[in-house]
């Protein structure tokens, strides 16, 4: 019935991720570490944290048996939520910025 895919898109992430890679290359290549294995930890850092981002990706299906999700590379198969087990769902639009302060994971001493 339904399937949306989201990536980070959003371009001062990657201006955050490339901007932290340039400076630790820029690092790297002026003052190198001391040992092999701090370079290899910085320059595999510096690499595989873009990369992981490049390759995040959320996928939900919704299906008439119900909802499947997979947040990829951390989950290795879809989650399945019923539709038996849902109480209510309904279509909207929505201010993220103005209802929940904005995009993302949000957390509070009340543990919500």
């Amino acid at each position: 019935m339904f399937t949306e895919t989201q990536r980070f898109t959003q371009w001062w992430l990657w201006l955050i991720l490339i901007g932290s890679w340039i400076f630790m290359m820029y690092a790297l290549a002026t003052e190198p570490p001391q040992t092999t294995i701090s370079f290899i930890l910085s320059f595999g850092l510096g690499m595989l944290l873009p990369l992981l981002f490049w390759q995040m990706k959320l996928t939900t299906r919704i299906t008439q048996e119900g909802i499947y999700v997979r947040f990829f590379p951390f989950h290795f198969k879809e989650k399945f939520y019923p539709w038996e087990s849902i109480s209510a769902s309904y279509i909207r639009t929505y201010s993220p910025l103005m209802e929940y302060g904005g995009w993302g994971i949000k957390y509070s001493f009340k543990g919500n």
